[in-house]
């Protein structure tokens, strides 16, 4: 996990992601000891631009989902542009987080990009 760098608009496999970030191969919000590492989502391309996640009431996401919203750390955005390849979108953090009282959605994270960082 030495090089965490990700290049702008460049696709990565599932499994490049991991070895550079660590988590799971699987799942929209893989986490490292608690905490989620990356977002890989299946965005339509004409909803990209809302940058919303809407998270259902699920064992493994909703409290990884609730976590990212509490910690309000950034983390590499990725979506599925075909199989097998997640462009990378840039880094973002959740800007609100609302609950939503419905069947299959629980909660509605709404994305911003993370400020540049400066090193």
């Amino acid at each position: 996990m030495s090089d965490t760098s990700f290049t702008l608009g460049q696709s990565y496999t599932r499994q490049e992601i991991s070895k550079k970030i660590g988590g799971p191969v699987q799942g929209m919000l893989p986490t490292v000891l608690g905490r989620v590492v990356c977002c890989c989502v299946t965005w339509d391309l004409s909803k990209q631009a809302e940058k919303q996640l809407q998270i259902g009431d699920f064992p493994h996401q909703y409290p990884a989902a609730r976590q990212w919203a509490r910690g309000k750390q950034s983390v590499p955005l990725f979506c599925k542009r075909q199989a097998g390849q997640w462009e990378y979108l840039g880094d973002y953090r959740v800007a609100e987080a609302t609950d939503v009282d419905d069947d299959k959605i629980a909660l509605v994270l709404h994305l911003e990009p993370a400020p540049p960082t400066f090193d």
